[in-house]
């Protein structure tokens, strides 16, 4: 991940800013792009809902 990180901060894809992937709201990181490139390069990745989100989650990073 850090890689595919790096990659899309070279390439411009991700805008000036984005420090990580808990960035989600902002509008300069793109999430899908990021995906999408873990994907493109092996590395997989699923979407899990929770029925209850443990306490930890739910501070304010």
């Amino acid at each position: 991940p850090t890689v595919v990180a790096a990659k899309l901060i070279i390439e411009g894809k991700w805008g000036k800013g984005v420090f990580g992937v808990k960035n989600t709201e902002d509008p300069a990181f793109d999430s899908k792009v990021f995906l999408e490139e873990l994907a493109r390069l092996g590395l997989s990745w699923k979407v899990k809902k929770l029925k209850e989100v443990p306490e930890f989650l739910q501070k304010d990073f």
